[in-house]
């Protein structure tokens, strides 16, 4: 028997903290699960199929099998490769069937399985019709949910050390989907609006969230220095619309705090899907 070997696009070990975490690269240590059934099929059939098979990212694109575990290629049929992360221990797993996600209310852990990279789902396009090979198969991840990323900056009365040790957190957004993995599909978030601390790295923070609307006037993110607390809502004016926050994109908030409060502007960064945001914060 061949045995399936795989890779990825996106892996390699790294230590960078929140600004860069898992922006185009999978961690090293997270755990990816593969199912591989014979094509057109989505379950086992003819005492063939791997349902949900763990792997762990490595340095150098790798993907290894857990230990214990094998997975080979069907001798008399092409195959299928479908693969995500996150890995969900799910009851009856099946390739087909959405399955709850949820982000975590904590997510300022960086290690793999943790936090911030335990709510960050990625699906990979999967691979159809893979002929029994020696070659390595490679897995394209994206990321389905989206990124909040806060920024901070300093202002009149401030320098840039006195903002290392804020705390930042995104406000008010659900924390649950469902996803499919045979086709990447997340549905509307649910459950009870939930407020998120983020990752931080020096001055700067980022949050994973449920794809979706958050209304006008919502307060939005918090940010804590000290004793002072600031908070940025989505503006409420006759002109504004609900922030639409949308899966596979990066929301970047870039805030400059000074003695007279704080502001807001906009940028960019590559990786995710790229959107600018105005406003203003007030205190």
């Amino acid at each position: 028997p061949v045995a399936v070997t795989l890779s990825n696009t996106l892996s390699k070990a790294t230590t960078r903290a929140a600004t860069d975490l898992q922006n185009e690269q999978i961690v090293s240590g997270v755990q990816v699960g593969v199912s591989v059934y014979k094509t057109g099929t989505t379950a086992t059939t003819e005492n063939y199929g791997y349902t949900n098979i763990q792997f762990t990212a490595g340095e150098s694109g790798a993907l290894t099998i857990a230990t214990g575990s094998t997975m080979y290629y069907s001798p008399n049929s092409n195959v299928d490769i479908y693969a995500y992360a996150p890995l969900q221990t799910v009851e009856n797993f099946a390739i087909g069937t959405p399955i709850s996600f949820s982000v975590l209310a904590d997510q300022t852990s960086e290690t793999a399985g943790n936090g911030y990279l335990a709510s960050d789902l990625i699906w990979a396009t999967p691979l159809t019709n893979v002929e029994s090979s020696s070659s390595t198969q490679n897995l394209s991840f994206v990321h389905k949910l989206a990124r909040v990323k806060v920024a901070l900056s300093p202002g009149d009365g401030f320098v840039a050390a006195d903002l290392t040790s804020a705390q930042i957190k995104i406000l008010n957004t659900l924390p649950t989907t469902t996803f499919k993995p045979s086709n990447g599909d997340i549905t509307e978030a649910t459950g009870v609006a939930t407020d998120i601390t983020a990752c931080t790295a020096s001055n700067t923070g980022s949050a994973i969230v449920i794809p979706q609307t958050v209304a006008k006037g919502t307060e939005f993110i918090k940010i804590t220095l000290g004793t002072k607390v600031y908070i940025y809502s989505i503006p409420n004016g006759e002109s504004d619309n609900a922030q639409l926050i949308e899966s596979g994109k990066q929301y970047t908030f870039t805030i400059t705090v000074s003695t007279q409060g704080i502001t807001l502007k906009s940028t960019q960064i590559t990786a995710w899907t790229a959107t600018t945001v105005t406003g203003t914060a007030t205190n």
